[in-house]
């Protein structure tokens, strides 16, 4: 019995690691990417080019969904900060 090898997608990296862990991941890709671009007269290997691309939909997914979860009231700071002056607190 041969072993296929499995396809990891980018929800598949969303679902595994935190957005730090993503950002990591994703700095070493492109020094490694870097690395072979110099040693291959500027050709990097599909399987770095697949990681990258895998990697930074993953990290589109993570901010995507921080937006939908964290919505921001572009005003609520001024409001605060301006109440907690009048207020002398």
């Amino acid at each position: 019995m041969s072993a296929v090898p499995m396809a990891i997608t980018a929800q598949d990296v969303a679902k595994g690691l935190s957005m730090f862990e993503i950002d990591e991941s994703l700095e070493a890709l492109v020094e490694e990417a870097e690395q072979e671009a110099e040693s291959n007269n500027g050709e990097i290997s599909l399987g770095t080019k697949t990681a990258l691309a895998t990697y930074a939909e993953a990290f589109g997914y993570k901010v995507v969904r921080r937006q939908l979860l964290l919505p921001v009231d572009d005003n609520y700071f001024s409001r605060s900060t301006t109440t907690t002056f009048l207020s002398g607190r």
